[in-house]
């Protein structure tokens, strides 16, 4: 897949992207009604519902409030929409899988996956949901060094990308 060939052309107005990012998301991704069911690299189901657009494809406007709110549409997180299923799927090269630390109020405290496009700085993070099931929970673009220090920090990676032999 051609990566770059993929990213979704933006409408130029602010007050069109969201609407613009959120009619994307229903058509790529939410192939059940509100409800979006794929599979990941191990065969795993992975869902997304329809209110997670928001969370996912929103960030802080201002420094001051990452990490306490979102409150803008993402350019570059809706942009890249179209590579969060080849990524989780395995069909992208490069990919690897992490399970890494995730909610801490919970016995025993769980372990997330994280997808990690490396070459792109590219990372899409699902949630258990059950035995072999996951829910989507974000994608975004960051920092390589961020990925390292921050993300996969008490993480492990379960699976590199292998190419599938001829």
């Amino acid at each position: 897949m051609d990566l770059d060939a993929a990213v979704l052309a933006l409408p130029e107005a602010d007050e069109e992207l969201a609407a613009f990012g959120l009619e994307q998301y229903r058509g790529l991704i939410l192939n059940k009604g509100s409800l979006g069911v794929h599979t990941t690299h191990d065969g795993h189901d992975a869902f997304f519902w329809h209110n997670r657009f928001e969370h996912a494809f929103y960030q802080a406007n201002s420094r001051a409030n990452w990490g306490i709110s979102k409150d803008a549409p993402s350019r570059s997180r809706i942009a890249k929409m179209p590579w969060i299923i080849p990524v989780i799927s395995g069909a992208i090269e490069g990919v690897e899988c992490w399970s890494v630390p995730g909610r801490k109020d919970v016995h025993p405290p769980s372990r997330n996956r994280l997808y990690i496009l490396w070459r792109k700085g590219y990372l899409v993070f699902l949630e258990p949901y059950g035995e072999k099931r996951w829910r989507f929970s974000t994608a975004f673009p960051t920092a390589m060094n961020q990925i390292r220090d921050q993300f996969c920090r008490g993480g492990a990676k379960i699976w590199p990308y292998k190419e599938k032999a001829p």
